[in-house]
């Protein structure tokens, strides 16, 4: 048997505290990082698990001083106390679930994200208390300070941006600067009302999918005991959350008709129904792949290629696969119900 890899103590520290730096923002101070700090911003769940699957709790240790640090001295004890519900709170039931290994992987993929979206609700309701009101009318207002505290060329580049992105979508947004600022500012929070649970949605699957699966390969490669993964070629959608995914959008479209805050439930169950569809997708396009006789870096190229070229086509392949692919809920149930009268 293999033994157990572990990097040095030092290099675990070093590991969990630049990303602790990246996933707060921290590393904005170092000159040309401004960009891949704005990109970390939203994945610090995601940097959290692959510390801990190179570095484990050493690293992850670091990590959560650093983050948590850097979020007091950003906001104050609001801002660290969101930080630790969004973010702290959740990790650690992921890698409390990763480490008692009670749930098949798979399922510990949707009990993981769950645990992210109670952590981003609690974090909203915690906001709530403390202030009170709309928190999109508070998210607008802090957008437009961030808008007057622009130069005045700053600010005529940024409206003019806008204008054009707007005008593709034929929204006319004003003429002088202040004016498509300003209705820049509305058309952001009434988005914001509609799509923030959908926002919310693809912000766990962004930060737990990958971050569970980096971290549970990491961990097996470096042969831990206990540690196992499942490569995305084998993630596809399990019956039950086919039907339960049916489910939702018959009760979005329902609801959307009956007027009871439909366009919010039905806009979050399309968001849904969506990222299930790329999932599946990437689990049957892989799959198809791995059968492929060809190299690794013509199997990448293949696969860029038919993304890019079948982009706005995933989700439809992804509702077939789930549907009727050759591991499909319609397939199956056709299989299973030969199998039956065949015995019989």
């Amino acid at each position: 048997m293999n033994r157990p890899v572990f990097l040095s103590w030092w290099l675990r520290l070093l590991i969990g505290i630049a990303a602790g730096c990246l996933a707060s923002g921290l590393s904005a101070i170092v000159p040309g990082l401004g960009l891949l700090t704005t990109l970390c911003l939203p994945l610090a769940l995601f940097l959290g698990l692959t510390v801990y699957g190179s570095s484990d709790a050493l690293g992850l240790a670091a990590f959560v001083l650093v983050y948590e640090a850097a979020a007091f001295y950003a906001g104050g004890a609001v801002t660290a106390v969101c930080a630790l519900l969004c973010v702290v709170a959740p990790l650690a039931v992921m890698l409390w679930l990763e480490l008692s290994q009670k749930p098949a992987f798979y399922d510990r993929l949707f009990v993981s994200l769950a645990c992210m979206l109670l952590g981003m609700v609690a974090a909203l309701g915690f906001l709530s208390l403390m202030y009170p009101g709309d928190l999109a009318d508070r998210a607008g207002a802090l957008l437009l300070a961030s808008f007057d505290q622009l130069g005045e060329t700053e600010r005529q580049t940024v409206s003019a941006l806008f204008k054009q992105m707007y005008g593709v979508l034929g929204l006319d947004l004003g003429s002088d600067t202040q004016t498509i600022l300003t209705n820049v500012v509305e058309l952001f929070k009434e988005q914001l009302k509609i799509s923030l649970p959908s926002i919310m949605l693809t912000l766990s699957v962004l930060n737990v999918f990958p971050g569970v699966l980096l971290c549970a390969f990491m961990r097996t490669k470096r042969h831990l005991p206990g540690a196992s993964y499942k490569p995305v070629s084998q993630w596809r959608m399990p019956a039950r959350y086919t039907i339960g995914l049916i489910v939702l959008l018959i009760a979005g479209i329902v609801l959307n008709y009956t007027g009871m805050s439909g366009a919010v439930v039905l806009n979050t169950v399309l968001g849904a129904a969506s990222l299930a569809c790329a999932v599946q997708y990437l689990a049957s396009i892989t799959d198809r792949l791995s059968r492929m006789p060809s190299g690794r870096g013509g199997k990448i190229v293949f696969f860029i290629a038919i993304t890019l070229l079948m982009a706005t086509a995933i989700p439809f392949y992804g509702a077939f696969s789930m549907l009727i692919g050759s591991q499909g809920l319609i397939t199956t149930w056709l299989r299973t119900r030969r199998d039956k009268d065949s015995e019989l």
